[in-house]
């Protein structure tokens, strides 16, 4: 299924905008950063807060994501 099909992936959004889709303990999505094109950030609503998580490309051969 391609990226833009999924449920959690919202595209390009500003990160001022995530609160107002992450309204219940437990929401969470992966959004392309607005300031660093190409970037993927996991923003996530825990114990109240709003938390981001960029989404880096491992350095080595394995082409694993670290969060």
């Amino acid at each position: 299924m391609p990226l833009e099909e999924e449920m959690w992936f919202h595209g390009t959004i500003d990160r001022k905008d995530v609160p107002n889709l992450l309204k219940n303990e437990g929401d969470y999505l992966v959004r392309e950063s607005s300031t660093k094109p190409g970037q993927f950030v996991l923003s996530t609503r825990s114990e109240g807060q709003i938390r981001h998580f960029i989404i880096q490309l491992s350095d080595d051969v394995s082409g694993a994501y670290l969060i």
